[in-house]
């Protein structure tokens, strides 16, 4: 049969039988190596890139390997469960050589009794007769007979067991020559053959065979052995002692199976062994087999001593032995084979010790929100949320695998589904190192832990969420998360590692929690919560939500009563981590193996990596649109340029950073100078400058950057207490304006309230709580309030204690959020509006800004100067025929001035007081004049402002319109009308005319032009 593999891009042809199996072992190996009837398709092309189906795998160097069948394995999702058959009657390991028999000593002859039986009898006879003779031969001879009889049956026992000794040794011979026809030294390719056969595992504890190996191979072939269970030291360089040391756990990890033997080697190959969890007393790790440089560094426990002199030698007992070298990568491969098979034997009913998640990803399943877990007797252990759950609680004690089954849940879930079908939410109490990699998810909305603090964060996205899913339910008119239409909203999985934790520090952050367990069903929502004694901890309104449930190795047998009403956790083995049972519902206990996600290498594109990594990385890439982000705190600083229209800063949503926008009514910012507050309303007036056509005004100091935008007409400061006036007239007059106001005194902040309660809308800065009266939180219920380094000044505003709020955040009544506010990067806006300006009353005006005199009812219409309660604009003397205007004032004040400017202005229109007829009489110091002029026209007159009494002013005056300049409060009288002080400037004064009273500043006939006319200027008022 005729294969087609692309090498390097280029097709190549491979000629197979049409029976040959195609091997990928990438699901066992975690590696991408084709296999060809057990031959590596290295063989073919060495190192080379291969299409397979269109499956893209890599070609490695390597031995001849396996492809077990046979009655003895069953395939349990993706792993083999082996079963140990009985063992075959040929011994692994050659008999031993028999040894020399045990022969008994020959019988020495009894000379002393024989000689001592003589003498006796021959003076028995020389003293009682001849008689006694008899007796003197009779015990020698008996004596010799004894002895005789013994020496030949001993001689013959010695020959026989000779003869069988001889024997023994020739049959000894005979097999070995036999064996080593039969099996030469095995190689490496004959061992991984063993991998998967009957013969695997063969040898049991209770074995005369059990812990023996091969140390190595003599001159001739045959083996030597040694005892695993007497304590090795091996001797030599280390590299050379690591090698030997493989070549021993690899005879130990094929001949004895996980039920007999535990392996803790500090190597990475020896992670994919299923000997690292065994339960039995024969052990390899580097207690029991000791390395050293020298003899003499090796502990006592080593009873056995092996010298590694060379790479592929061992010196055991004065023999010198060769052993087959064994490479990292033979090492590794052989133990990725061996990670397929789990010991039925084992005391745990066949589990696997070791379940690594990749074994069980993808495993077949059905239901709505699923995670394959772990591995059962008889497979995957496959969870529903939606249907078993909502809600998952896993309890077990230190280092019983519990935050790894956690990993485990989350990297299954996010395997299975996209980032817009579920986010996660990890809570983790044990410093943050519980989940690992798996916060780099692109499912991962946010982590929160035990030193950042962000509990009450966490508690706050949660009741949103709630909230929020529950009017999207009810918007849509359906009973729950399972009746909305697919994609329109996400599962969120809570995980929260050591629960204890927050149930003891954080009461009322529990009740979340709990209404969370109450209503998550309804609204996709789900909780994981794990700890170690659940007993006192997860309150009952908690547990009666938590049907699903996970117990690994407890405490005692009531805390396991406790989870899952099952005593059996409490005597899982503590070298047994992972080994678990889940409750699906009452008496319904599975036991299983959970899955570990962190500690099984594999190969990837980026080398030896964990496994859990290697799922992360491969997740982050396949997706391009990760999970909305929650709890990201709002940063420290933001620019108004990033902000949408009218948003002045960032609140600190724990969900999610939104823009905090200005709702363009009265706000209160509480806060010193040293506080942002002051720059608050400079980033509000620059925000509605862009984009409304709003008038601004400004109130304060530090504001001055204001000015440089055109929608402000004014900047006024404290102590120009003229501007502030007509400020606060040109507001009470008009609509569609702003005021910003910053740290105001009482006077201005009662004025302030007086606007802002007929409805302009104000922005006022205030310094502290103090200042907050009854008045200003009437109109003031939007507030931002920044830190006020008083505790009690916040309890003053009615802002509840324990708030979060970093340095230059505010908080946000009533909602109570944290917002940083914007800085403006430029003081800049589009020209929408041009508000007009708040000027001062100038020292001099000159003629050429106000407008020429107007013809009106029979007279004049005359501009004299520049005034008003708010806007400047020119103030207008009216001049009709027969009617007084008027101009008082002490000497010096400018009331002369006053009556040239109306003469230069009028030109050829008016006359002196002796003329008999003309458009407009100017009568200058009238108060001298004892009778009121005879005149028919219009009439200007100047007089002092100290008339005496029964003169004819007084009686026309308060009837009389004109300016009284420099007014005294006794003016009030003269004039009829009471009247204010003003600046003590020449030319300055309050234009009278009937009810209104303005402020002017008279111009000055010696500045500027007359309507283009150069003027000579002169030197003032006079």
């Amino acid at each position: 049969m005729r294969y087609r593999l692309r090498i390097d891009g280029k097709p190549v042809d491979v000629e197979m039988a049409a029976s040959a199996t195609v091997a990928d072992l990438r699901t066992y190996l975690g590696a991408a190596v084709l296999y060809i009837d057990g031959r590596p398709v290295s063989d073919v092309a060495p190192a080379a890139d291969l299409l397979v189906d269109g499956v893209e795998v890599s070609a490695t160097p390597g031995s001849s390997l396996p492809n077990p069948q046979g009655p003895h394995l069953r395939r349990q999702g993706p792993r083999v469960r082996f079963n140990r058959p009985p063992r075959s009657a040929q011994e692994v390991l050659p008999p031993r050589p028999p040894g020399p028999p045990a022969l008994a000593d020959l019988p020495p002859f009894p000379g002393m009794s024989v000689t001592l039986s003589l003498i006796g009898g021959i003076v028995m006879a020389a003293v009682f007769g001849a008689a006694f003779v008899l007796f003197a031969v009779i015990a020698p001879m008996t004596a010799v007979g004894l002895w005789a009889d013994r020496y030949l049956r001993v001689r013959r026992d010695r020959r026989r067991e000779l003869a069988a000794y001889r024997n023994a040794v020739t049959a000894f011979r005979i097999s070995l020559r036999q064996r080593r026809r039969r099996d030469p030294t095995p190689t490496l390719g004959a061992m991984f053959a063993g991998i998967g056969g009957p013969e695997m595992w063969s040898v049991r504890g209770g074995d005369p065979a059990f812990g023996r190996i091969v140390a190595g191979y003599k001159p001739d072939g045959t083996p030597t052995s040694i005892d695993l269970q007497a304590g090795l030291g091996l001797v030599g360089r280390p590299d050379d002692v690591a090698a030997y040391r493989r070549w021993l756990v690899l005879q130990a990890a094929i001949r004895f199976g996980p039920a007999d033997l535990f392996v803790d080697v500090p190597a990475s190959w020896a992670a994919w062994l299923p000997h690292r969890d065994g339960r039995a007393g024969l052990r390899i790790d580097p207690r029991t087999v000791a390395a050293a440089s020298h003899r003499d560094a090796l502990p006592s426990g080593c009873t056995v001593v092996l010298t590694v002199p060379r790479l592929g030698e061992v010196r055991h007992r004065g023999i010198r032995a060769t052993w087959p070298a064994v490479s990292e990568d033979d090492m590794d491969t052989a133990c990725r084979l061996l990670a397929r098979y789990f010991d039925p034997e084992l005391p745990d009913g066949g589990l696997p010790a070791v379940v690594s998640l990749t074994d069980i990803e993808g495993s077949p399943t059905s239901g709505r929100f699923v995670a394959a877990v772990g591995m059962a007797a008889g497979g995957p252990v496959v969870v529903d949320l939606d249907r078993d759950g909502p809600h998952l609680l896993v309890a077990g004690t230190t280092g019983s695998g519990k935050s790894e089954f956690l990993r485990t849940v989350v990297l299954s879930l996010a395997g299975r589904y996209r980032p817009e079908e579920v986010g996660f939410v990890l809570a983790d109490f044990k410093g943050g190192a519980a989940f690992g990699p798996c916060v780099d998810l692109p499912h991962v909305a946010g982590l929160v832990t035990d030193l950042d603090g962000d509990l009450q964060r966490l508690v706050e996205a949660l009741r949103g969420e709630v909230e929020d899913r529950e009017r999207l339910v009810a918007d849509r008119g359906v009973t729950g998360f399972g009746d909305l239409v697919a994609g329109e909203l996400r599962r969120l999985v809570v995980v929260v590692d050591e629960f204890a934790v927050l149930a003891e520090r954080y009461d009322e952050e529990l009740g979340a929690l709990v209404d969370l367990a109450r209503r998550g069903r309804s609204l996709g929502m789900h909780l994981v919560l794990a700890t170690q004694r659940p007993a006192g901890v997860v309150s009952p309104e908690i547990q009666s939500n938590m049907a699903l449930r996970v117990c690994f190795r407890v405490a005692d047998a009531a805390d396991a009563t406790d989870v899952i009403g099952d005593r059996r956790p409490a005597m899982v083995d503590r070298r047994s981590p992972g080994r678990g049972f889940l409750r699906f519902g009452a008496g319904e206990i599975t036991e299983f193996q959970a899955a570990r996600a962190g500690d099984l290498p594999v190969v990837c594109d980026a080398g030896r990596v964990p496994d859990v990594q290697a799922l992360v990385d491969r997740l982050a890439r396949d997706v391009t649109d990760p999970a909305e982000p929650m709890l990201v705190p709002a940063p420290e600083s933001v620019l108004l340029e990033t902000l949408p229209p009218l948003a002045i800063g960032i609140v600190d949503d724990p969900r999610r950073p939104r823009p905090f926008r200005w709702n363009g009514g009265n706000l209160l910012v509480v806060g010193g100078p040293a506080t942002p507050a002051r720059e608050t309303l400079i980033t509000v007036g620059v925000a509605v400058a862009r984009h409304t056509d709003t008038a601004i005004y400004a109130v304060g100091t530090g504001l001055d950057d204001l000015e440089r935008l055109a929608a402000v007409g004014a900047v006024v400061r404290p102590g120009e207490t003229e501007r502030m006036a007509r400020l606060l007239e040109v507001l009470r007059s008009g609509d569609g304006m702003l005021l910003l106001v910053a740290y105001p005194d009482a006077d201005l902040r009662q004025a302030v309230l007086e606007l802002t309660g007929s409805g302009v809308p104000t922005v006022l800065a205030v310094q502290d709580a103090g200042q907050v009266t009854g008045a200003v939180s009437a109109l003031f219920a939007d507030r931002l309030v920044f830190g006020l380094g008083d505790p009690f000044g916040h309890l003053a505003l009615g802002l509840p204690s324990g708030l979060r709020q970093g340095d230059g955040q505010a908080i946000h009544m009533p909602t109570l959020a944290t917002v940083t506010v914007a800085r403006a990067d430029r003081i800049d806006a589009p020209a929408r509006c041009r508000p007009g300006p708040i000027l001062e009353l100038p020292v001099l005006v000159p003629l050429q800004v106000l407008p020429e005199p107007e013809r009106a009812g029979g007279g004049w219409n005359v501009a004299y100067g520049l005034g008003g309660t708010g806007l400047l604009e020119p103030v207008v003397a009216r001049l009709r025929p027969g009617r007084l205007w008027v101009v008082t004032g002490p000497s010096g004040s400018g009331k002369t001035t006053v009556l040239q400017t109306m003469a230069a202005l009028l030109g050829g229109r008016t006359t002196s007081a002796d003329a008999a007829s003309g458009e407009v009489l100017i009568v200058d110091d009238a108060h001298q004049l004892e009778r009121v002029p005879d005149w028919d026209g219009a009439m200007v007159c100047a007089a002092s402002n100290r008339l005496p009494f029964g003169h004819w002013l007084r009686d026309v005056l308060p009837e009389a319109d004109g300016c009284a300049l420099r007014p005294h409060p006794a003016d009030g009288d003269l004039w009829g009308r009471p009247l204010s002080t003003v600046e003590r400037h020449p030319g300055r004064g309050l234009h009278l005319e009937r009810d209104t009273v303005l402020p002017v500043q008279a111009a000055d006939v010696g500045r500027g032009t007359m309507w283009g006319e150069e003027k000579e200027t002169g030197c003032g008022f006079g």
